[in-house]
């Protein structure tokens, strides 16, 4: 016997996100509020801009929730690489 079709609704998918900060508390909190979320799958961290570009080409998240400040003073021309390093990722800068 053939299981029934699953339905869009009826797969719970998660979203990728990759964590940027310099400061590895706020790094690691900001992990550990995002993996008591539903639908939330933390795929990576980094604490310094080549880490965030490693992580980013790496590991492919949709999401790369980053404090600018900390990692890139250049802040401007760092997104561009980032942005150029993981075209697939959608980037929050808190």
């Amino acid at each position: 016997m053939r299981s029934p079709p699953i339905h869009n609704s009826q797969v719970e998918r998660s979203v990728t996100v990759a964590v940027v900060d310099g400061n590895p508390g706020t790094r690691r909190g900001l992990i550990r509020r995002l993996r008591q979320m539903p639908g939330i799958c933390v795929v990576g961290e980094a604490g310094d801009p080549g880490e965030a570009l490693t992580v980013a080409s790496g590991r492919r998240p949709e999401v790369v929730v980053m404090d600018l400040r900390r990692i890139a003073p250049d802040g401007a021309e760092f997104l561009g690489r980032l942005a150029r390093a993981a075209p697939q990722a959608g980037i929050v800068v808190l």
